[in-house]
Order: C-alpha cells, then structure tokens, then sequence
C-alpha cells in the first residue's frame, strides 16, 4: 500500500492524460476541505475539478509523485451535496489514494486535543 508523504494541489499539477480511474461519494464542502478550492471551474464537460499530486512512498520504489484528478461530469450546475465524483489518474492507485486521503482528513477530524 502506497502511504501519502504530502498533498499538492493547484493549476500547475501536470494531470494531462489522466482517465477515468473510478468514483469517491462525497459532498463538495468535503473535497474543498481535503484538497482546497477546485482549480478549474466550468470547463467542457465538467463544472468543477480538482488537480492533485500525491507525493507517496512504496517500500520497493521510494518516493516518488502520482497524480489524480476529481471532478463532476455532465452535469449542468455543481454538486454542492453528496454527489458520486469521477476519479481521473493514470492508475487505479489515484482513486484508493484519494480515498485514502478523505479517510485520513475524517479521522483527524475525530481527534481530539
């Protein structure tokens, strides 16, 4: 299993090329929270989306980045309650590191100081 070292996102995390890898549920205020403001807003086919770098670590490989995006699809306006995300990456790895990283956001939000 891959472990997330750091989280980067913005408009110059390099996503061309990535497809459709599978889906996260989760609300709009969710991802905003996890991965900050999307950083495209209204294209062709989607409304919203967010460019994500993972920089993870593998026991056999090292460190090394993997990219993912998410995004609605189809759709007229966006999906501010729970909506079934489309997750984009090169490898299937994207969507379980995304999953992984709203997973860790809900745990630490359960801990308490």
């Amino acid at each position: 299993m891959l472990e997330i070292l750091k989280i980067n996102t913005g408009d110059d995390i390099p996503y061309a090329g990535t497809s459709l890898q599978g889906y996260i549920t989760t609300s709009y205020d969710k991802l905003v929270e996890a991965f900050g403001q999307p950083d495209l807003e209204r294209g062709d086919k989607t409304t919203c989306e967010w460019h994500i770098e993972f920089v993870v670590y593998d026991e056999d490989e090292g460190e090394f980045p993997m990219y993912a995006t998410v995004y609605d699809w189809k759709v007229d306006e966006t999906p501010y309650g729970e909506y079934r995300w489309h997750v984009g990456g090169h490898s299937p790895d994207a969507e379980d590191l995304v999953h992984q990283a709203m997973d860790n956001m809900r745990l630490s939000d359960k801990v308490v100081a």
